[in-house]
């Protein structure tokens, strides 16, 4: 019997190829991709130099995680996203209780990015428990609730609030900064503004009334909550 003739490739037709030496070689549409197996001495070179600085922050455990998630509460809250809305509230009682000026309601209603655990200068030890960063204002928040301050962290992040402040705003002027301290009691340093967990407590309360009653309630569990602290 005879047999018939394969019919040639022509070069728009698919071929896979395999090369021990380099791989798998890949011809489709008359293209070659070639890809090789990784230098592991390389890639463990890198690894062993770049490692230190991938290895994750230590997460909080137990009680060091309630002012974490009372922050991403208090986020929420304030939310300009949201329908809660109680950042006006918020800073109202604060400057009463601070002789201070911050954003108004015209200022807030223009909208603002918020963040937690913000590194302002991108310094995992200059972390900031909450910023609220508006067209031509910067505000921190540091969250305490059983803690005490660490040594000199105000100043320092009253200083990496500035910093951060100094770099941003459209014309290139820097934002107005404003570091505040939220926690059972007065900070050490007498210049950085205070806030206290009933302020907030009632702020959250004022907000409700004005507020659909599904976030109504939403407020009156944060309010009950932080109340205790």
């Amino acid at each position: 019997s005879s047999i018939s003739p394969q019919p040639s490739s022509t070069p728009g037709e698919s071929q896979q190829t395999l090369d021990g030496r380099a791989g798998r070689i890949n011809m489709t549409e008359g293209m070659a991709k070639v890809s090789r197996l990784p230098d592991i001495s390389r890639l463990t070179a890198l690894l062993t130099n770049i490692g230190p600085s991938l290895q994750a922050q230590p997460r909080p455990q137990g009680r060091e995680l309630e002012p974490v998630a009372t922050a991403r509460s208090l986020a929420a809250i304030c939310d300009p996203m949201q329908n809660m809305r109680a950042d006006g509230a918020i800073l109202r009682r604060v400057e009463a209780a601070n002789d201070i000026q911050l954003p108004d309601h015209s200022a807030l209603l223009r909208g603002y990015v918020i963040l937690t655990e913000d590194c302002a200068v991108g310094q995992a030890s200059e972390r900031i428990d909450l910023t609220i960063e508006g067209p031509d204002y910067l505000i921190g928040i540091e969250i305490k609730i059983g803690a005490r301050e660490g040594q000199q962290q105000l100043p320092r992040y009253n200083a990496t609030l500035a910093a951060r402040a100094l770099s941003r705003g459209l014309t290139g002027g820097g934002l107005k900064h404003s570091l505040i301290f939220l926690a059972p009691r007065k900070p050490s340093v007498a210049e950085i503004p205070f806030a206290s967990w009933h302020d907030v407590a009632e702020a959250a309360r004022s907000s409700a009334k004005d507020t659909p009653t599904f976030f109504a309630q939403l407020l009156g569990a944060f309010a009950d909550h932080v109340e205790r602290f």
